[in-house]
């Protein structure tokens, strides 16, 4: 697949409405084949626009997410994000503000490039893209290109949670097994309609007709 299939794809997908969880578990995949990356990570800042938290990656253990977690103005990430600047170098390891997470190994991605994802109100986050190789500036303008959907998809999917949070939350229905013998041989399947009660004072007469008269009608 070539970069432009890749980025059209990327487009598509973040133009739908979804929940956040769902953009964050997809977005860093699509990012990574935009620029041929190995890891694409997706940071949040939150706790009061104080701290980075990684919420969506590829290429790293799925422990990293939501464990990954930076100060802003910490590291490599939390500098550029401060500065709302992006930053981008080919041996990461030897910057003098680097944070290192063992655990990660990542030394293994030596070139680094940081862009903050930018909103009308303040920063929303930064995307991060790792590999062996030094990213061009092309590619990180590139980055720099898909942080504006983003921005919009992190705004509407954390709208749509909002909402599902408020909307009033439905009865859970109730699974019954009703004992008997039938009628006939085969199966029958169905959905049974619990109706209201009656209304106190209301004795379930209809047309003068007490209910025992009606149901030896039925």
């Amino acid at each position: 697949m070539g970069q432009l299939d890749s980025v059209l794809q990327y487009l598509a997908f973040v133009a739908k409405s979804r929940p956040l969880s769902v953009l964050l578990d997809d977005a860093p995949a699509k990012i990574a084949a935009c620029v041929g990356a190995d890891v694409a990570s997706l940071y949040l800042l939150e706790n009061d626009g104080q701290e980075l938290v990684m919420r969506g990656n590829v290429g790293f253990t799925p422990r990293a997410r939501g464990r990954v977690r930076l100060r802003l103005g910490e590291g490599i990430v939390g500098a550029a994000l401060a500065a709302r600047e992006p930053f981008w170098t080919a041996r990461a390891p030897e910057q003098a503000n680097y944070r290192r997470f063992p655990w990660l190994e990542e030394d293994r991605f030596p070139a680094l490039a940081v862009v903050p994802i930018i909103s009308s109100p303040g920063p929303l986050g930064a995307i991060v893209v790792q590999r062996e190789t030094a990213f061009t500036e092309p590619e990180v303008s590139l980055v720099a290109a898909l942080t504006a959907p983003i921005a919009a998809a992190v705004r509407l999917a954390r709208l749509l949670d909002d909402l599902r949070e408020q909307a009033p939350q439905r009865q859970a229905a109730r699974r019954v097994t009703l004992p008997g013998t039938p009628l006939v041989r085969g199966r029958a399947l169905g959905t049974v309609v619990v109706p209201r009660r009656p209304r106190s004072g209301d004795g379930g007469e209809k047309d003068g007709k007490p209910a025992s008269a009606q149901l030896e009608d039925a």
